[in-house]
């Protein structure tokens, strides 16, 4: 006679205090797959199997008075990639890499607009999409294709049966920003090592983007505040940089987004001696091979822009 003796030891967590409309969270721990043996014979124990089956069966010994009405259906979606799952990752890098063309200062000038209502005393405006809604306005000529392109990328991301959530318009923008600068500064490493080891000089040597933060809220309609016109003065842009918690190293670093133009933006903060300073150290390290000391700061300051004023959903799925 045949009998199962390996037994399963889910770790089951709830967390929050669960309610009708918001479903909890269900984890568990290592799973493993009891398979049928002669009596007095070990159990055949494997980690590798699908986890579907072992976690409802769990989830069924769950007393239901302590589960509301979604709670297991919740759980049993939680199985699903995450939001931040690699095949979502991967699809968000397809779609920007197919639909969003436009160069990378363009990206991140449409990038710096978006963001550069916020104001730090009133925490108010912020990098939330408004820009889809300032078109019209004259510092955003030039940006329309940047967001119709953003716009296209979204729809794609949205139409795949991999997204859990539609991805919001000011995540793929901020996400767009960083994978045009991230190819940019592998293709710069590439240029002082051979083609055939770029791959294997950026893994080892490259400075990769940093992880970001998906699930902001997006605007319904146009921030008030405005950026500063073309032709700004660098003082108008020091201004802009305290307004905004920005300090004068990373407006420096940012500079090429001011304009969408690297060596005009340049130029123009360079006129100033506190900016000056900082685009000469960083016109230094720039000429370094991996350029660790520029890109860092850049994805940094690059980060905390796309985070100034930000607001985040907190429903499941939304990392």
């Amino acid at each position: 006679m045949a009998s199962c003796i390996a037994t399963v030891h889910p770790t089951v967590r709830i967390s929050g205090q669960a309610t009708a409309s918001r479903a909890r969270r269900v984890r568990c721990s290592k799973l493993v797959r009891c398979e049928s043996v002669p009596d007095g014979e070990r159990a055949i124990v494997s980690s590798k199997v699908d986890r579907r089956p072992v976690l409802k069966a769990a989830l069924a010994s769950l007393a239901l008075a302590n589960v509301p009405n979604g709670g297991l259906l919740w759980a049993e979606e939680a199985l699903a990639e995450p939001y931040n799952g690699k095949a979502f990752e991967d699809l968000i890098a397809d779609a920007i890499d197919m639909h969003v063309t436009a160069p990378t200062w363009t990206v991140l000038q449409a990038v710096f607009h978006d963001a550069a209502s916020y104001d730090k005393e009133t925490k108010t405006g912020g990098f939330n999409g408004s820009i889809q809604f300032e078109l019209d306005r004259p510092e955003n000529a030039g940006l329309k294709d940047v967001v119709k392109q953003v716009k296209e990328a979204k729809a794609m991301i949205d139409a795949s049966d991999i997204t859990k959530n539609p991805i919001t318009f000011a995540d793929t923008l901020a996400l767009a920003g960083l994978a045009k600068l991230t190819v940019d500064f592998k293709q710069h490493l590439c240029t002082v090592v051979s083609k055939d080891s770029c791959d294997i000089a950026y893994n080892a040597y490259g400075n990769k983007p940093p992880n970001m933060r998906k699930g902001r809220v997006d605007a319904s309609e146009a921030d008030a505040t405005r950026v500063p016109m073309p032709g700004s003065s660098p003082a108008e842009y020091k201004a802009l940089a305290a307004r905004m918690g920005l300090g004068i190293s990373e407006m420096a670093v940012l500079s090429p987004a001011l304009t969408g133009d690297f060596e005009s933006s340049v130029a123009l903060l360079a006129q100033d001696d506190a900016f000056a300073k900082s685009l000469k150290r960083y016109e230094q390290v720039r000429r370094e091979p991996t350029r660790t000391s520029y890109e860092v700061p850049f994805f940094k300051a690059y980060v905390k822009l796309t985070n100034l004023g930000a607001r985040y959903y907190k429903e499941p799925g939304y990392i």
